[in-house]
């Protein structure tokens, strides 16, 4: 029911995070009693007569009172569109809460939830990288839009309702709460929209990867080497995680197939992000392509196996997968510059963004060797992206 309530050991903590506000709150039986008030479904003016007596202790865990008002509005008229905002609004607060329709995974219908988020700084990873999106032009962040999806880091270190279920599986934990997506029960959507907040959790990311990512990693080889994701330090695998979710959520208004632009974008901005970014790349490629080894996982992504195996980059020997990185780029610049497969009548590829394509050039291009022409294609294979360092 609880996440990190009396203890650090359950799959979505990840040893030597906070989770210092969500110990304190264990302390106070109100909140003991709220929380177990919301998971166990109760009438929405018993959850409110609970939060009223919890309110100081989240108070003093840093929680905002027009936000703890506009919770109270909606448990009392059913009226979420304050609450929404009000935890929408960009601040500084190490603490995040919630309480309110709330919507799990699977599709289910939203039900009345809460989650206590304890801010995870890695900042200068993140830094970086967001000075390299406005230094590449608006084409990367998607403009206006892009801007606003400023990307949040927290460790979700409680929660009770539609995010509890997911707590003793880490493969089924949702890794990000999109309010416009996660936050239900509100009337005005462009209101919710404008006000929208993209927080990931690090916690639960990492869960994931552990549990679904790295048991495959010893099938994977990387240019006839294993992967440098089976012994990186935990640090650089969390920064090598941000980076290809941060990038995921800027580049998601550009492009259809998000993924590839990631994965691309990641070795144009290597020089600035050092090795996470290095890293993130092999992410990627295990995420995609390992799956099928396990029968938990699914199967491979079709449109990754299909790319890099039809252009060489991909081949499979004694139950191994061989990828071969630069061909790899070279695969994935092809495969975003086709339409997607089910488009119709001539439909437009899905390209990286003009910025992207222009550093990517200019970045990648061998000393000596004239860049090309602007809005040139370059193919999987003969003087492609395969040739360089």
């Amino acid at each position: 029911m609880l996440v990190d309530q009396r203890a650090r050991t359950t799959e979505w903590t990840h040893a030597g995070r906070g989770g210092h506000a969500s110990r304190d709150l264990a302390r106070h039986p109100e909140w003991l009693r709220l929380c177990a008030a919301v998971d166990e479904g109760a009438p929405d003016a018993e959850v409110y007569g609970w939060l009223s007596r919890t309110r100081p202790a989240l108070r003093a865990a840093g929680v905002a009172d027009d936000l703890l008002d506009g919770i109270a509005t909606g448990l009392r008229t059913a009226l979420w569109d304050d609450a929404a905002e009000a935890f929408s609004r960009p601040g500084e607060r190490r603490t995040a809460f919630y309480l309110g329709p709330l919507r799990g995974t699977g599709g289910a219908p939203s039900a009345l939830g809460l989650v206590l988020l304890e801010r995870d700084d890695r900042t200068a990873t993140l830094a970086t990288l967001e000075r390299a999106a406005v230094r590449l032009g608006p084409a990367v962040a998607g403009g206006a839009a892009g801007a606003a999806r400023a990307v949040e880091w927290y460790d979700l270190t409680a929660a009770a309702g539609p995010w509890a279920a997911g707590g003793a599986a880490a493969g089924s934990a949702v890794p990000a709460l999109f309010t416009p997506c996660c936050l239900d029960g509100w009337s005005d959507a462009l209101r919710q929209y404008r006000h929208r907040r993209s927080l990931f959790l690090s916690n639960v990311v990492r869960a994931r990867f552990d549990a679904l990512t790295r048991p495959l990693l010893p099938h994977l080889r990387i240019d006839a080497r294993p992967s440098a994701l089976c012994d990186a330090p935990d640090a650089l695998i969390d920064d090598a995680l941000a980076l290809r979710f941060a990038l995921h959520a800027l580049l998601r208004a550009e492009e259809d197939r998000a993924g590839m632009g990631v994965f691309v974008a990641l070795r144009v901005l290597e020089p600035e992000l050092g090795p996470a970014a290095r890293l993130a790349q092999e992410l990627v490629l295990a995420e995609r392509l390992t799956a099928g080894h396990s029968p938990s996982a699914g199967t491979d992504d079709p449109v990754w196996a299909a790319a890099l195996g039809s252009a060489g980059a991909l081949r499979r020997a004694g139950g191994l997968l061989h990828v071969a990185l630069q061909g790899a780029h070279a695969a994935v610049l092809a495969a975003l510059a086709e339409p997607p497969p089910d488009a119709t009548g001539g439909g437009r590829g899905c390209g990286l963004p003009a910025a992207l394509a222009e550093h990517y050039r200019t970045a990648h291009r061998p000393r000596g060797l004239a860049a090309p022409p602007p809005g040139a294609v370059t193919p999987a294979t003969g003087d492609g992206p395969a040739q360089f360092a």
